[in-house]
């Protein structure tokens, strides 16, 4: 395979070069990878960890790694897919470098959280104490329909999945304008049940997340038992972007305060947080 020439760095004493430093791809794996590529996620590969990517898929031929560059260097079909944040021009030449030095392992510390004013240790967590499984294959080729379907993989691009699934000719569910997950703290695991994470809880009258778009017109959500809410094209097909955002809970409210164009909630609001976003969209 004939690889992209990165930008050439300054030479460590692994023989390798700055931009293809294993721990900096570790930490772009975790960032922007995992949410799809996991145990449970709707990619194909499992990119939890730098020996996972060195492993050749069942089909054969290159390995993860190899394939993955390939895909996130494409013009026509990149990865991660449209409409969700794409790699820095740096993170693509580190992944590159790694690669082409044959995708070194290296025990690595896990992926520092980038906003300020959070926790530093790393930690993730799972309040709700409850994960979604898929009760199909990891690729996302089989679905369950019916009860708890329309819970599926909390935490992750809901319109990013969808579309995936519509692209490969499956059913892609509703088709959102907005779409995300509340959770009780900042830093919950993907696939994991977000707030109120009971399944007896249902609606919770109290809980609202209030969409007002360009027009000033407002659309009030209710959120799932799982944290799941959305705004779907069907309701509001003359619906305007840029839009912002409240969540609404027991008199209390939790405004964002910059108008967004990407209706994909937690395309940003990650585990870790993209694009400014401070992790995920918390209740107030």
């Amino acid at each position: 395979m004939d690889l992209p020439s990165p930008d050439a760095g300054e030479s460590t004493d692994a023989g390798l070069t700055d931009a293809g430093d294993p721990c900096e791809v570790n930490t772009i794996l975790w960032t922007r990878c995992v949410g799809c590529h996991s145990a449970a996620g709707p990619g194909d590969g499992v990119f939890t960890s730098l020996d996972a990517m060195r492993l050749t898929p069942p089909d054969g031929g290159a390995r993860y790694a190899e394939r993955a560059l390939a895909r996130i260097v494409d013009p026509v079909k990149p990865m991660p897919p449209p409409g969700v944040p794409q790699l820095t021009a740096q993170e693509k030449a580190t992944f590159a470098a790694w690669v082409a030095d044959g995708a070194q392992p290296k025990t690595c510390s896990p992926p520092p959280l980038r906003s300020s004013g959070l926790p530093t240790d790393g930690g993730v967590t799972c309040s709700s104490g409850v994960f979604w499984h898929n009760p199909g294959d990891r690729s996302g080729n089989v679905i369950a329909s019916g009860a708890g379907a329309s819970k599926m993989f909390s935490g992750r691009a809901c319109i990013g999945c969808h579309d995936a699934f519509t692209a490969r000719g499956q059913d892609g569910g509703y088709p959102f304008l907005i779409a995300g997950t509340l959770y009780a703290t900042a830093h919950e695991a993907d696939d994991c049940d977000g707030f109120p994470g009971r399944a007896d809880a249902g609606e919770l009258p109290d809980l609202r997340v209030r969409i007002t778009d360009a027009n000033g017109v407002v659309y009030t959500r209710a959120v799932n038992s799982s944290g799941g809410f959305g705004v779907w094209e069907s309701v509001a097909p003359n619906f305007a972007f840029p839009y912002t955002a409240a969540v609404l809970y027991q008199g209390r409210e939790r405004r964002m305060l910059t108008p967004q164009r990407n209706g994909d909630c937690n395309a940003c609001h990650t585990v870790f947080g993209e694009q400014g976003a401070p992790g995920r969209i918390v209740i107030p």
